[in-house]
C-alpha cells in the first residue's frame, strides 16, 4: 500500500499493486520488474503500471538494522477520472529466508 500525497483534492490518495521482481546478481542495474494491478483507495483500477529498476545490494548489511536491498521505480498510472498519477519511488528492504523466497520493506 502507499500512500500518495494530500487527501485535500480529489486525486487518488492511496495505491496497492502487485510487484513482481527480478534480481540479477551480475548486472550493473541487478533489478527488474514491475508493479502492475493497481488499485485506488475505492478498489478502482488504475491503468498503467509502475516500472522498477537499479539496485543497489549491501552483501554486508545486517536485515535486522539496514536495508540489504535498495531499487527504485518511477511510472505514471491514470485513475479512474483519467487523472495521471506520477510515481517516483524508492524501495528499500530485505530478502525473505536463506533461500531468498521473496522481499519486504
Amino acid at each position: 500500500m502507499a500512500q500518495l500525497g494530500s487527501s485535500n483534492d480529489d486525486l487518488t490518495d492511496q495505491a496497492l499493486g502487485q510487484m513482481s521482481v527480478q534480481v540479477e546478481f551480475a548486472l550493473p542495474q541487478i533489478v527488474s520488474g514491475a508493479v502492475s494491478n493497481l488499485l485506488d483507495q475505492g478498489g478502482n483500477a488504475l491503468s498503467g503500471e509502475i516500472t522498477l529498476f537499479g539496485g543497489l545490494l549491501n552483501r554486508d548489511g545486517d536485515p535486522n538494522t539496514d536495508a540489504t536491498l535498495v531499487f527504485q521505480g518511477s511510472g505514471d498510472p491514470v485513475d479512474k477520472s483519467d487523472n495521471s498519477i506520477a510515481f517516483d519511488l524508492t524501495f528499500e528492504g530485505d530478502f525473505l529466508n536463506s533461500d531468498i523466497s521473496g522481499i519486504w520493506g
